[in-house]
């Protein structure tokens, strides 16, 4: 007899997915509406209601799609997460191991910073929702955790003689790094794009010495 999972769905989980044409665009009108609601009012100006009236539909047909807030806010980091995973797919075929290493993380760089999927605010107020549950917090680490991976095996590609729990740390340390740098960027009045790209080089070229030290 095979295994029944009888667990209960997260609470961050769609309660159904679109598959008509019409449904479709009815999900993704909810996604551009709370797109929306992040960049004009940010996270405390996002609520189900307030979702529903943007998108112009009502509250009852938004919970056909979604269960609660934290489930639109899921689906719409997924979104990004699977817009983030095609760059790092990109880059990689394009560049990876066909320009030193430095070549390779300026160019991550550079893409990590100057481009978007929704817009600077969109994306930083998503980051702020994606710590007010559990389960969106617990997605948020995995994705971390991931996209570290991945960079550790880039330099681990590049020849780093770090042990593996340290490739991880650094690859940590990357990830975390270039999420901060990032939602400055969006500021110009902190600094010039120009000034905290060249800065963000700077301390990476820094980690990555260190990484690729004998």
């Amino acid at each position: 007899m095979k295994n029944i999972d009888t667990r209960d769905p997260s609470p961050i989980d769609p309660r159904k997915k679109p598959f008509q044409k019409r449904s479709k665009k009815r999900v993704e009108n909810i996604l551009n509406a709370t797109v929306l609601l992040l960049e004009t009012g940010g996270i405390e100006g996002v609520t189900t209601h307030h979702i529903a009236k943007q998108a112009g539909i009502s509250v009852a047909s938004l919970y056909q799609y979604f269960p609660n807030k934290q489930a639109v806010i899921s689906a719409l980091f997924q979104k990004w997460l699977d817009w983030v995973n095609e760059r790092l797919d990109e880059l990689e075929k394009r560049y990876y191991l066909k320009v030193s290493c430095e070549e390779f993380f300026d160019l991550l760089t550079a893409e990590t910073l100057e481009t978007t999927l929704y817009s600077y605010r969109a994306e930083n107020q998503l980051s702020r929702a994606m710590k007010t549950s559990p389960d969106l917090i617990e997605l948020d680490r995995r994705h971390g955790n991931t996209v570290a991976g991945r960079l550790a095996g880039f330099l681990k590609g590049y020849g780093s003689p770090l042990p593996e729990k340290e490739l991880k740390e650094a690859g940590l340390i990357l990830y975390q790094m270039s999420g901060l740098l990032y939602y400055q960027f969006g500021d110009e009045t902190v600094m010039t794009r120009k000034r905290l790209l060249s800065w963000s080089r700077t301390m990476i070229r820094a980690l990555l010495q260190k990484c690729l030290a004998p």
